[in-house]
């Protein structure tokens, strides 16, 4: 099979200050266009998306409500129906599953927060000496906070610098066998 050769594009050079700035009007022309056209498809994607919520909004509640059963029915009976500490229970129409989400430290390393830190341990001068010979020969310093640390004493770290940490939980899910999709259930 003869492969197809590759259309050349012969750019002409503009000549004269005139010829720029027809070219000039001209790209704004097109580019109004081209607004106007993207437009037009973003409105028409708005009325399906808006189309699509009304359709489907009898369904999401219908499917919130049979979720909020079922996860108030394994959350009453998961003695017997999780038993030897398995957390999925398989049924012929799907499935229903407990997982757990660790903890987490929501709090972000901020500067004031690095400062109290290094304040407290007595580090903050020598911390601000390195960083400053470290600039001078072209290195960066990266200091993160120890999550691993701070998950082992929540308590400690909260008192002392006010490091919020996000408790375990458990998310249910239903999994229905016709689905691909696993539905994640945030119900009481």
């Amino acid at each position: 099979m003869a492969s197809k050769k590759k259309e050349q594009i012969v750019i002409i050079p503009l000549s004269n200050k005139g010829e720029l700035a027809d070219a000039v009007s001209s790209y704004g022309v097109k580019q109004r266009e081209k607004n106007r056209i993207v437009s037009k498809y973003n409105d028409l994607i708005s009325e399906l998306q808006t189309k699509l919520r009304e359709e489907t909004k009898a369904l999401d509640d219908d499917m919130y409500l049979l979720g909020v059963r079922i996860k108030y029915f394994c959350d009453e009976n998961r003695g017997s129906l999780f038993e030897s500490g398995s957390k999925t229970q398989k049924l012929t129409t799907g499935s229903v599953s407990y997982r757990d989400i660790p903890a987490s430290v929501k709090t972000r390393l901020t500067p004031t927060l690095l400062e109290k830190i290094l304040t407290n341990a007595t580090f903050y001068e020598l911390y601000k000496k390195f960083i400053e010979r470290c600039g001078k020969v072209f290195l960066r310093v990266k200091i993160e906070l120890d999550k691993d640390g701070i998950l082992s004493d929540p308590v400690r770290a909260k008192k002392e610098f006010g490091i919020e940490v996000e408790a375990k939980r458990e998310r249910f899910y239903i999994k229905p066998t016709e689905l691909d999709a696993e539905v994640e259930v945030e119900a009481a």
